[in-house]
Order: C-alpha cells, then structure tokens, then sequence
C-alpha cells in the first residue's frame, strides 16, 4: 500500500521558504545526503556491529534455518564490506525463505557494489515479483539502469517508487537528476521542488536544482530550444547548500558564476576563494577568480590565478586563452602567441583563440601565418564580424585588394551597423567603375556615425576626385567640389588634427586657386605632422606659384608705367 504524503505541496504548488538545518554530512553520490541518517563511524560503531555479529552468528549456529538472522548478518557483513560471507548469508536467507522480497533487494544491492550487473538485475526483479510495493527495490533498480544507459526504463521505475511512498526524496531526486533534455525543464524542477519540500536540508537536490535554474536549457511550445533562466532562484539555491553544508567548494563556485555575471565582484571574488580553500586544486574556481581580477586592476593577480587553473587541468583552453589575451594586452606578444596555440591545441575549433593568434601574427610581422588563422576563425564562427574585417586588412596588406574588399563587405553583411567596415570598403573600392559604390558605403558609415571623421575625409577625397564610369564606358571626372570641401571641413570640425584632411582640403583650394585658404591648410597639415612630404612638396609649388603671380603683377605694373603692354 502507498505511503501517504505527510507535505501538502507537490508538483506545480509553489514552494515555501523552509528554515534550513545544518546537518554535518557531506555530499553522498548515491542517493543525495544519506549520510546524515547514518551512525558515526569509528571503533565504537565497529565495536557494536563485531557485537551483533557473535549473536547473529549464534543465532544462526543454533537455528541454520533462521532465515531473518542470515538476512540481518548479511546485512552487517555488506557494512563491513565483507561481500562474500555477506552474499552467503543472503542467498541462505532466500533459500530458506523464497518468498524474502527484502532479502533478494539487499542481494542485488550487493551485487551492484562488487559489479555483477546481471545477479543484481535478476535479483531486484525477483524482489519485485514477490513484493510490487517495494519502493527501495525500485529505487536501486533505477540507479543500476541508470549506470547501464537504460534511461527510460530508469525513469519508468523512480516513478513506480515515488508513487508508492510519495515521501521517498531521494527518488524525486534521481527522477529529476536523470530529466536532462530541454523539454523535461519543467518536470526536473518539480521533481527538485518535491524532493526539497520533503527533505529541506537535501544538498544534493538544492545543488542541482540551482544548476538546473542557472542553466535554464528549455523548449517552448513550438519545441524551439528556449532559455527559461532564473538566477535568483538559483543563487538561493545555492545559498541553501551552503547553509547545510559550508564545505562544499562547488555551490560557493556557482554561486560566484551568478554574482559575477551580475557585476557584483567583489562578492564573487570572496566566494570563489572560498572554494579554492576548500578545494585548492580547483581548476575552474582559479580560472574565474582570474577572470575577475583580469577585469579589475589586479592584473598580477589574474596571472597568478590563471596558471594556478593550468597547472591544476592542463588540458584547459579557456585559461590559455584569457591568459594569453593578458599577455597581449601588456605586450607580452611572443608569450601571448604560445598561449593562444596551446588554447587552439586543446580545443581546435576555438575560433576566437584563432582570432587573437591571428592579431599577435600581424603585429609580430607575421601576415601570411595570420591570414590563415583569421580565415580558421571564420570557418569555425561565421558570423565572426571583426575576423572578417581584420582579414581584410591583412589581405590588403598582403596586396591581395580584391579579397580585401571582399572580406570588407562580409563583415558588413555579419553587422550591418559596422561602420569601420563599411569606411574601409568605401576607401578599398577606388576603381572608376566602383565610384557609386565606394560612395554608398561612405554615406552608410556617415550614417550610421555622423561623428566619424574618417567617413568625411574618405567622402571629401572620393567627392573631389570624381573619377567614374559612364554608362558606356567612358572613364569622365565629374568633380563635386562644393560637397567635397564640406566633409573636409565637417572631418576638421571633427578632429582638429586631421592632417590628411587639412592637405586634401589645400589641394582642392590649390586646384580651384584659392591659394591663401589652401596655403593655410598646408602649412596647419604640416604643423600637424612636420613628416607629412606631400604637404610641404605641395606648399612648395603652391609659394612658387604666388611668388610667380606677384612677379607676374610687378611685371605688369613696370610695363604698365612705361606705356607697354603685359601681352605685348
């Protein structure tokens, strides 16, 4: 007959706050905290069970057939972990009494724990035979099909124990445990909530039923895979595990993973040593400890911290890689590299790992080694918009400019508000047949950032030049210099110190013979940058050319007095 419920709620109530009891045990991988309903170990309890074996054993001597002294004996043998004579006294049990459902449990129970799979299958279906309503002999049928990837059926009997005694926690637990695809979302947290309401200082299902809700892995009702995360649930979860049992390294980790995605960092940090004085070799909690501090100002104490993680899980990408990143920041690029090849190496798919290499090559003048790590970067995330864009730089470096165009145009495509992209695509598409396009890109830039004094510059210079295409192939220069001195002074307006558009901008004025205004913007580029050498060639022609035209109007000027003609 099924145990009645002795709690209220159950699947789909909500939960009430419980004051929780610290209990002294620790995590027990079987079947949640069972430790905490166990005797203390040590000479005294031994000295108890060699008792109570001499009087089951003289039980025994004076009746061989007692079948619940062989049972109760095997029962103290598996505790000693003596398996054998333990197995003995069990089948003796159940042949003196084959009708012993509870003898045939513990027999499979043992078998499960010396690894003979196939006595304990035979064995937990025969206790289940004589007794449906063992739910104990369910229960650790479940836990043996678990082991042995027979999910569904694992399933099929955790549901049979809890729906014989509705108070079996550690069966909702399990249940709950093995719910692992998105669409079971729901049903594992029910079976969480239940398994706490009926046991409120149940680590293991505070702990994982905190994962569950941190994680948040779901489907809608279209079956779409959804993120249905709630991480204040889950940090109170995880609270609840430390509270019971303050020495569990992995809830103050988790605990640190919510806190930190919430910009609270400096309880993150406290949390996560926390777990490392717990669990020194802890190489995730070093990893994010570093991570924190790597965002802070202790860059010394990131490094520290992302070795430690290292030396404790050497096959450990994501630390190579962050550490490397540090590397490079502080211009450690040689150093940097080896880090982001050791990431690639333990995890070769790491497309920004690829990335980063990638930039450290171009800087350490290494272009071709880095075009082919920006190109694995985009083949393993394609939607990678900064490694298209920086490959297109390379590939420009590399005189490649068709390709650079192309790989300018892909990183727009990725994030059509890249405004660097499509500045560059504009400057790269100079061909008097890509005049209108060059032109669009600059005025989608332009748009997207009015700001950006680049764009101006790129549009004064494509504007003034007017080189094009007509429609039947004529190469004609169609100049529009009203619009073209308007973004060279909208970039100067921008940035005072643009001295490329101080120098286009005088060569325009110079073209138009504007030469005082154009004057004045060479001499300022050259003030700018006093190495700018089309500056100072130019202003050099532009002083011949006026001290040409003064020499020219005192000509005039002599001619004129002496009655003479300029033209004469």
């Amino acid at each position: 007959m099924a145990t009645k419920k002795t709690n209220a709620k159950r699947q789909g109530a909500p939960r009430k706050t419980v004051k929780l009891q610290k209990v002294s045990s620790r995590r027990s991988r079987a079947n949640g905290s069972k430790a905490a309903n166990k005797a203390p170990k040590g000479a005294d309890e031994r000295t108890a069970l060699m008792v109570a074996r001499k009087h089951l054993e003289k039980a025994i001597e004076l009746h061989p057939d007692y079948a619940e002294a062989h049972f109760n004996l095997a029962v103290l043998l598996a505790k000693l972990e003596d398996h054998a004579p333990a197995q003995l006294h069990f089948e003796t049990a159940i042949k003196v009494n084959p009708d012993y459902a509870q003898a045939n449990c513990q027999l499979a129970k043992l078998f499960v724990k010396t690894g003979d799979h196939e006595g304990a299958k035979k064995h937990f279906s025969q206790a289940l035979d004589l007794d449906p309503n063992l739910a104990e002999a369910y229960y650790h049928f479940a836990l043996l099909l678990v082991e042995l990837g027979d999910i569904e059926e694992a399933k099929n009997h955790l549901e049979k124990a809890s729906e014989i005694d509705q108070n079996f926690a550690q069966a909702y637990y399990h249940k709950a445990r093995i719910l692992r695809h998105p669409e079971d979302f729901v049903d594992a947290g029910k079976n969480y909530e239940i398994a706490i309401d009926i046991r409120p200082d149940y680590v293991d299902a505070h702990y994982y039923y905190a994962k569950l809700m941190a994680g948040g892995k779901t489907v809608d009702k279209e079956g779409i895979p959804a993120i249905r995360r709630d991480i204040d649930v889950a940090a109170e979860h995880f609270r609840s595990v430390i509270e019971i049992d303050p020495k569990f390294p992995k809830a103050y980790y988790n605990l640190a993973r919510i806190l930190h995605e919430q910009g609270k960092a400096a309880l993150a940090r406290k949390n996560l040593e926390i777990a490392i004085d717990l669990d020194t070799a802890y190489s995730k909690a070093h990893f994010l400890l570093a991570l924190v501090h790597a965002q802070g100002t202790a860059v010394r104490k990131a490094e520290k911290h992302y070795l430690l993680s290292i030396q404790h899980h050497e096959e450990n990408p994501e630390a190579y890689f962050h550490y490397g990143l540090l590397l490079a920041n502080r211009g450690d690029r040689k150093d940097a590299r080896a880090n982001f090849i050791l990431a690639i190496k333990y995890a070769p798919e790491h497309a920004k790992a690829h990335y980063h290499l990638a930039r450290t090559l171009v800087v350490l003048g290494k272009p071709e080694k880095a075009r082919d790590h920006f190109l694995k970067s985009v083949d393993f995330d394609s939607d990678f918009a900064p490694a298209y864009y920086y490959l297109a730089h390379t590939m420009e470096g590399l005189h490649l400019l068709n390709e650079a165009k192309v790989y300018f145009e892909k990183a727009t495509q990725v994030d059509q508000n890249y405004v660097q992209a499509y500045y560059h695509l504009g400057r790269t598409l100079n061909a008097p047949g890509e005049f209108d396009l060059s032109r669009r890109n600059y005025e989608t830039a332009a748009e997207i950032d009015p700001d950006y004094a680049d764009v101006h510059y790129g549009l004064g210079k494509l504007l003034s030049g007017g080189h094009k295409i007509t429609n039947d192939g004529t190469l004609v220069r169609d100049s529009d210099h009203d619009n073209a001195i308007k973004h060279y002074n909208r970039a100067i307006e921008l940035d005072s110190n643009h001295s490329k558009s101080h120098f286009h901008l005088a060569h325009l004025l110079h073209e138009m013979e504007q030469l005082s205004n154009a004057r004045k913007h060479y001499e300022q580029a050259i003030k700018i940058d006093p190495d700018y050498a089309r500056a100072h060639y130019h202003l050099a022609l532009l002083l011949n050319e006026e001290l040409a035209v003064e020499e020219a109007a005192k000509a005039a000027q002599t001619l004129a007095r002496a009655g003479g003609s300029v033209a004469g």
